[in-house]
C-alpha cells in the first residue's frame, strides 16, 4: 500500500483511508469468498458500487485501478499456489482461487462501467 501510495501521489492520510476502506471492506469480501458463484458475483458487484465519498478518498484513475487489482491477484496466486502444494485437493483450490479472481476482475469492470454512467 504505501509504495502505491507513494507512487501515486497521494499523502500518509489518503494512505491511511484506503486502510481504513480495506479494513471495513474485509468482512464483507470474506463473506462472499465462501458464497457460491453466483451470490459471490453479485456481491462482489454490489462492492464495487459502495459510495466512497463518506470516507473522502481520492478518485484512483480505471488503469491504476485495474493494475492494482492485477498486482493483488498475481501476489494472491502465488501464496495460494505454495500454500495448495502437495495437498490432495491443491488443484481444486487453485481453481477457485482462478474463480474468484475471475469474478474480482468482472465485478471492478462493472464497477467502472457504472462509473462512467454517473454523472461528475
Amino acid at each position: 500500500m504505501a509504495e502505491a501510495a507513494k507512487t501515486s501521489g497521494s499523502s500518509s492520510q489518503d494512505l491511511g483511508r484506503y486502510e481504513t476502506l480495506m479494513a471495513q471492506m474485509t468482512p464483507a469480501v470474506l463473506d462472499v469468498v465462501a458464497a457460491d458463484d453466483v451470490t459471490r458475483s453479485r456481491a462482489l458487484q454490489a462492492l464495487t458500487l459502495r459510495e466512497l465519498e463518506d470516507l473522502h478518498v481520492p478518485h484512483i484513475p480505471p488503469v491504476a485501478r485495474v493494475g492494482l487489482l492485477e498486482i493483488g491477484i498475481r501476489l494472491g496466486r502465488a501464496e495460494v499456489v505454495a500454500a495448495a502444494q502437495g495437498r490432495p485437493d491443491g488443484a481444486a483450490i487453485i481453481g477457485e482461487f482462478d474463480t474468484f479472481a475471475t469474478q474480482l476482475r468482472a465485478a471492478t469492470m462493472f464497477g467502472l462501467r457504472s462509473e462512467r454512467k454517473q454523472p461528475r
